[in-house]
């Protein structure tokens, strides 16, 4: 998303490249019935238990009742926020928000899946980011907020942090600009 917000047509087309040679293997090993039922594993209840420690909008939806329908309105305004970021702000901001948002939108990730918001948590604490930024960031990389997320309460804001993560990095955004070899890319 990142490289497509910025015009990299060129890194897009190889990506579709790329995921159309694994659809090809994938339909050679498992036949023509693979993808219903790939999609009905990721959505099956008993592939993912306890939902609600889940550290995203899935858990989070389960832990407020808040359904599909919330579930996809709030992706898409995360999705909205990625691009946003991606279009307005340097590379390695871009693509801290782009870990964050993949994380927030996915059906299925826990505690440990977290890891992977290391690398854009210490890109996000630089002082050019924004107090808020730096706090959430700073707040995100120490223990506690995974320590205590593995019940229904702290799992829900678990995901509401990086949920306000998501909007400061947005919201600091929106003054600041691509540096000028960004902007002449798109």
């Amino acid at each position: 998303m990142g490289k497509l917000g910025r015009r990299k047509w060129r890194l897009v087309a190889g990506f579709l490249a790329g995921s159309a040679c694994l659809a090809v293997i994938s339909f050679l090993v498992s036949g023509s019935g693979w993808p219903p039922q790939y999609l009905s594993h990721i959505f099956n209840p008993v592939a993912s238990p306890a939902l609600e420690a889940m550290p995203n909008l899935h858990g989070l939806m389960v832990n407020l009742h808040g359904g599909r329908v919330v579930e996809f309105l709030f992706s898409l305004g995360v999705i909205g926020m990625v691009w946003w970021v991606v279009r307005h702000r340097p590379f390695g901001v871009a693509a801290a928000a782009t870990i964050l948002g993949s994380l927030l939108v996915s059906q299925h990730a826990y505690i440990h899946d977290c890891g992977i918001l290391i690398p854009a948590l210490l890109t996000l604490i630089r002082p050019a980011s924004g107090e808020m930024v730096r706090l959430c960031a700073l707040l995100l990389l120490l223990p506690m907020p995974y320590e205590f997320s593995f019940d229904r309460e702290s799992g829900t804001v678990l995901t509401i942090l990086l949920l306000v993560l998501m909007a400061a990095v947005t919201w600091a955004s929106r003054s600041r600009r691509a540096p000028a070899t960004a902007r002449s890319e798109l």
